[in-house]
């Protein structure tokens, strides 16, 4: 894996990391249905980027 490719990928694991943080901070009534929503949003991603950082 080159260096692009894993800076994109720790990139985008960050950001979704700050949302979650985001949610549990300014919405934390609303945190098990908001970051259900985010793993569906952004599910198919994180497993994309899992299977590279697996390959690799």
């Amino acid at each position: 894996m080159d260096v692009r490719t894993a800076t994109e990928i720790a990139t985008r694991a960050h950001q979704f990391i700050s949302k979650i943080s985001d949610i549990l901070t300014d919405e934390p009534e609303f945190a098990a249905t908001k970051i259900s929503d985010l793993f569906a949003s952004d599910g198919t991603q994180l497993a994309a980027d899992a299977e590279l950082l697996n390959a690799s």
